[in-house]
């Protein structure tokens, strides 16, 4: 494999088949070349500095809001992203299967741990099925290729599919798949009015077609045990999202074809899949971040939480959003949107505001308050690292 820094009309033909230009490719190594600017840390955001903390009867009113919202007709949706492949999940059992055996402690970890995975049913009729027992494998100590029927094809193939088809979690009745687990989430919290779950998930092209076999085989015994009913959309990232791949000197990668290497965007390339989903109050969560059942009842109520106070927040914004288009606010009007946009919003005006006239206060403040909404959930801090939001310049 080469680099070039040169593109050919081949190249160009397959840059425009991924959807991009030369120009945007261009684009992209220069801001490699370049680099970006960091962006400046001032502080950790805090309860009362950019992280609003409810109070008990607030958490209750802000579920109240949120159910007569839903009642009076407003649409719901579960966007979630489900491109991921569980491979790296994984990396550990890999490093195992390359050595060839595993140590004694490693063994002795997979043998305390084996039975507790909610595939541990499939495993076992999985090695039936090709003439061995697991319980025979485990006395012998074969876990290397124990791992072998896990991971690959030879056995369930986890070590390939996407984490939305892996089984997460074990219940009395049986096991569930990361995406059932979703189904089962968007039943207790994103239903209409007319008990209709509207979910959207993103897809990798090599998995959209068993995703779409294993819901459609599985979906109707949802509605009828939660008696609702499930609209559901799949999307893949698209091709125009993707990234040339460099070399250490910022030339283009090739492959062993001589063609140009792309490689998929991060979450912020769904934003285009956003774009076209079709919801009112859109729920975003990723494909693994799910609970079993014993833990849903505090997921549903803070969903309905951060729900309710968007709901909250999106009519103060427009009972101001009428008022400034009605007329030319006062300076007391002016004054209120002002506060409820720090306060609120956590929304800086920019400097020099006070100089403006009344017309441009009111078209700033217009622009200000005239989009979308997002309003995250927050953990508690309790020393790890990462994930925590910050005030930046």
């Amino acid at each position: 494999m080469r680099a070039s820094m040169k593109f050919s009309d081949a190249d160009v033909r397959q840059i425009e088949k991924e959807g991009l230009t030369k120009e945007r490719v261009e684009a992209q190594i220069g801001l490699f070349n370049k680099g970006v600017n960091p962006l400046e840390l001032v502080r950790p955001c805090t309860v009362g500095d950019g992280i609003e903390a409810l109070a008990k009867d607030e958490i209750s009113m802000m579920v109240d809001v949120y159910d007569e919202e839903v009642k009076s007709g407003r649409e719901i949706l579960k966007f979630v992203p489900a491109s991921g492949a569980a491979s790296r999940m994984f990396k550990d059992w890999y490093v195992y299967l390359e050595k060839g055996d595993l140590n004694k402690g490693e063994k002795e970890a997979l043998a305390r741990d084996l039975k507790r995975f909610a595939f541990y049913g499939d495993l076992t009729s999985v090695i039936a099925r090709k003439g061995e027992r697991i319980e025979s494998m485990i006395a012998e100590g074969k876990y290397a290729d124990i791992l072998v029927y896990i991971l690959t094809s030879r056995g369930l193939n986890y070590g390939s599919l996407p984490k939305a088809l892996l089984k997460f979690h074990t219940y009395s009745g049986g096991s569930r798949t990361a995406i059932e687990e979703h189904l089962v989430e968007a039943a207790m919290y994103a239903k209409d009015a007319c008990r209709t779950c509207r979910l959207h998930f993103t897809l990798s092209d090599e998995h959209n077609d068993d995703i779409a076999g294993y819901l459609s085989t599985v979906r109707g015994y949802y509605e009828k045990d939660y008696d609702v009913n499930f609209a559901i959309a799949l999307s893949t990232q698209r091709p125009s999202t993707n990234t040339i791949a460099v070399d250490l000197d910022n030339h283009p990668f090739r492959d062993q074809n001589e063609e140009l290497v792309f490689r998929p965007g991060g979450h912020g390339a769904l934003l285009d899949n956003l774009n076209d989903a079709c919801g009112d109050i859109v729920y975003l969560k990723n494909i693994d971040n799910v609970v079993p059942d014993r833990l849903k009842p505090i997921t549903v109520l803070y969903k309905k939480v951060i729900g309710g106070y968007l709901i909250s927040l999106q009519k103060e914004i427009f009972r101001y959003l009428e008022l400034l288009e009605k007329s030319q606010p006062d300076e007391k009007t002016l004054h209120d949107v002002l506060l409820f946009c720090r306060k609120s919003l956590h929304l800086a005006i920019k400097p020099g505001f006070e100089n403006l006239t009344q017309s441009e206060k009111r078209s700033s403040i217009v622009l200000l308050l005239n989009r979308p909404i997002r309003v995250c959930g927050m953990v508690k801090n309790e020393g790890e690292p990462g994930g925590g939001p910050f005030w930046v310049n």
